[in-house]
């Protein structure tokens, strides 16, 4: 057998062996699982927030968010929901100056 050959078979017989022992703990993670997902699903049932706390969450959030932009210099007098109208301002001449620069990149889902 030539070097290349050995070094071929002990690769295979460790790939076997590592496969083998791999195999033999599925059962086990199995059932590890299986007694996880009891606990957290009814672990998520404990502590599952009201209607009410996760509304409070959600505006405490969108007011903190609002802050730290107004303390960035960002207008969020015009933010709606889901974000529209984020962004910093831009002037005319930067808006198509941009355009000219997609338009030079060519047809695109831009």
């Amino acid at each position: 057998m030539t070097d290349d050959e050995n070094t071929a078979a002990q690769s295979s017989a460790a790939v076997s062996a590592h496969t083998s022992s791999i195999l033999a703990q599925l059962p086990r993670l199995k059932e590890m699982l299986k007694s996880l997902r009891a606990t957290t699903d009814s672990a998520a049932l404990l502590v599952a927030p009201t209607s009410r706390q996760a509304d409070a969450r959600r505006d405490y959030v969108e007011a903190q968010t609002r802050r730290v932009l107004q303390g960035q210099g960002m207008d969020v007098a015009n933010i709606g929901a889901g974000g529209a109208g984020l962004g910093a301002k831009i002037g005319r001449d930067e808006a198509q100056a941009m355009e000219g620069i997609l338009g030079r990149l060519g047809p695109s889902d831009h």
